[in-house]
């Protein structure tokens, strides 16, 4: 039976990771933009952790400071950033271990190329994540893989190497059954939505004039049947980017940290709405509605 979709099932907490096994398309930086999006417009508890270890850019920025201003050596991942190292055998473990703390919503920035590293935590590296699903689905926790890509064909491999991964029968599409659910994340850094020809299929013209369609099979055959949505990830603000970078602060505490002058501030502003807007879909896969606030 395939894996029901997302509106038919039982709500469940969330184990989102945050994965790439290419390089250099902006993983990290869309886990910062997500992590603050839900904490701060969305009013979520979120447990973090990044798996880069101590020099992973998540926990750079939500990490709790020792006094010297460097990142403190025990962190609370319910109100700060957690970190590990998912290539370390001594440390990978922490990635299930992180749900036995409760948490309605747990989301780790992994670093890039860990598919190997998560086979074998449970899955004794047999290039599979059946059982690593299925003991977050025993916890209670719906397990999703956020895909951040870029618009080569190399970034979309990483895509279908954890769909595979996560098929029952290591054939992904609408009559498998699927362990886990994925969101596509587009980087608009490396282009508009129609650039990214590998993932929506492009139509190709040869000098002698044939045509050939090309790409765009993993999303008709498996993201679209299956419901996984396909996410845009707006360009960030370079200068409110180095800012953060510098001040070691989420965009949506920029502000308050450091005094932004009217156009940074309104540049700010529109970064934020507009990401909100792009992983709306997101929001509405994962059912998530944001908290009241007090009044």
């Amino acid at each position: 039976m395939a894996r029901k979709p997302a509106s038919s099932r039982a709500p469940q907490k969330l184990l989102l990771m945050v994965v790439g096994q290419k390089g250099g398309v902006g993983k990290t930086s869309f886990a910062r933009s997500l992590l603050s999006h839900l904490r701060y417009d969305l009013g979520l508890a979120v447990a973090a952790y990044d798996g880069d270890g101590s020099v992973g850019g998540l926990v750079k920025v939500f990490g709790a400071k020792a006094e010297d201003g460097t990142i403190a050596d025990i962190q609370d991942p319910a109100t700060a950033c957690k970190y590990y190292d998912i290539r370390s055998e001594k440390e990978r473990d922490i990635l299930l271990d992180s749900l036995d703390q409760g948490a309605d919503i747990v989301l780790h920035d992994l670093a890039g190329g860990s598919l190997g590293s998560l086979t074998e935590i449970v899955d004794n590296g047999q290039q599979s994540l059946g059982r690593l699903c299925r003991a977050a689905d025993e916890m209670g926790y719906r397990p999703v893989f956020v895909h951040v890509i870029s618009n080569i064909e190399e970034a979309l491999y990483s895509v279908g190497d954890y769909l595979d991964a996560t098929a029952a029968n290591r054939q992904p599409g609408p009559s498998s059954e699927m362990l886990a659910d994925h969101v596509i994340v587009q980087n608009l850094f490396f282009g508009d939505p129609e650039d990214f020809i590998w993932l929506h299929g492009h139509e190709f013209t040869a000098k002698d004039g044939t045509r050939s369609e090309r790409g765009g099979r993993i999303k008709s055959a498996i993201l679209e049947p299956l419901g996984y949505p396909i996410v845009s990830f707006p360009r960030v603000p370079g200068g409110a980017f180095a800012l953060a970078e510098f001040e070691r602060v989420p965009l949506a505490q920029l502000n308050e940290v450091t005094r932004l002058r009217i156009a940074e501030r309104m540049r700010l502003k529109a970064y934020l709405e507009q990401f909100a807007d792009e992983v709306s879909p997101l929001r509405d896969f994962l059912k998530l509605a944001p908290v009241a606030k007090a009044a």
